[in-house]
Parts: structure tokens; sequence; C-alpha cells
């Protein structure tokens, strides 16, 4: 099983080691997979527009910095915007003081530091253009950009509503409805050959952000770009 695994991570195509990235990585928590930075990489080096690009799930802005710092590289000024309830899955059905066993922290602690750490990043490591942040879910977010010509963010900055996006990061909730909820928003409001690329929906995967991911395939105009090991598609209409 070992040998197996160790195939099938030789397979994943990395970026060249980059200084700066290698800071973002040890200095701004997150979960980003090495697949994910060559992804984005290939994705800002061939955006078609200056859209803005979408992500939703943030947690404390790795993916932000990450996508501020490649859009600099290649001298792309689009906007990011980033969706993030800060509210976790599963959370709410257990009990809300402490975090596990640790009693110490509880959870309204630890969420308002993962937001102030959020800012803290961003306000930092994307000082020249810092994202917008919309806390809320996903759905309330589509529902509003669809229905508003322009929208405040968290910090009081103003952007307009009802424009498409060149490209969306799906890293949010990840039952099977959720991402395929996302999925469908994203295409729905998405340029023609914008990119989308889905956290956690590895082939090889357990999560259902997978299944949702292939099936989404399957019945929308949309074609898979790559698996490294993550699913990147691109919208055909």
């Amino acid at each position: 099983m070992k040998k197996l695994l160790r195939k099938f991570r030789k397979q994943v195509l990395l970026s060249p080691r980059d200084e700066y990235v290698e800071r973002l990585l040890c200095t701004v928590p997150g979960m980003m997979d090495r697949g994910n930075i060559y992804l984005m990489d290939f994705v800002i080096k061939n955006l078609s527009s200056n859209l803005p690009i979408l992500e939703i799930g943030s947690f404390s802005g790795l993916s932000a910095c990450l996508l501020r710092y490649l859009l600099d590289k290649y001298q792309k000024q689009n906007d990011i915007i980033c969706v993030d309830p800060f509210i976790y899955e599963g959370w709410m059905k257990e009990d809300t003081e402490g975090i596990g066993k640790n009693k110490s922290i509880n959870r309204v602690e630890y969420l308002n530091h993962v937001k102030a750490s959020f800012k803290n990043n961003t306000s930092l490591f994307c000082k020249h253009q810092v994202p917008f942040l919309f806390e809320m879910t996903s759905d309330e977010f589509f529902k509003r950009w669809s229905q508003n010509n322009s929208l405040t963010d968290k910090y009081d900055k103003n952007i307009s509503g009802q424009r498409k996006f060149s490209f969306c990061f799906v890293d949010g909730g990840h039952s099977y409805n959720q991402t395929m909820r996302d999925l469908k928003n994203c295409a729905t409001h998405s340029e023609r050959l914008a990119f989308v690329l889905v956290d956690d929906s590895d082939k090889h995967s357990v999560l259902e952000s997978s299944k949702a991911t292939f099936d989404f395939v399957k019945s929308e105009d949309v074609k898979i770009v790559k698996e490294n090991p993550h699913v990147l598609l691109q919208i055909k209409k």
C-alpha cells in the first residue's frame, strides 16, 4: 500500500521552489496542498481577463495571500473576493465550550482569532491590493451578488456585483450538496473559459466534494483541464 501511495504522489506536479511561497507556507496558517500551488500558478498565468477571482473558504488567508502573490508575479490586477462565514462543518453539532478536550479556549474565541488572523495576514502580504472579505455563506453571497449592483464587504469596501468571475477556488463546505451548489453558482457567475479549482476533489478522496466534482463534470458544460491531484475545471459555455 505504501508503495502505491508513493507512486501516486510522484505524479503530482510541483512548482519550482519559491522562497516567498515557502515563507507564506510557514507563516500563514492553512491547509495548502502543494499540487494546488502548481494549479494556481497555471491558472493565474493563463487568465483571459481582469475580472475578479472568487475564493470560497478562506480561513486565515493563506490561499488569498498566495493568489495575490501569483497575480503580482504575472502582473495581473484582478481583485480577489473571499467568502467565509467562519463557522466550520460539524461545529454547530457539538458542545460550543472548548475545542475537543481543551476547554480553556471556547469556539467563539478561536473563530475570532481566525478572523483576526485573516485580516492581519492579508493586510501585510496583500497590502497593495487587499482582498475583499464577505463574512457569510457562499449561498448568501451568490444571492446578494446576483441581486445587487454594489456590495460592501467586511471592511466597508465597495465592489460592483453582477459581474463575472475569471477564476473560482472552491474550498468551502465539503458536503455533496454544498459543493454541487458552489460549482453550479460558480459556473453561472463565471465568464466563458473561466477556471474553477476544487479543493479536496482528487479521485481517490473519500470526501463528498470529490464525488460532487466528477458528477458536476458529467452534467455541465465544463471540462477537466488538469488533475494534480485536485481537479481544475474550465467553463466551456
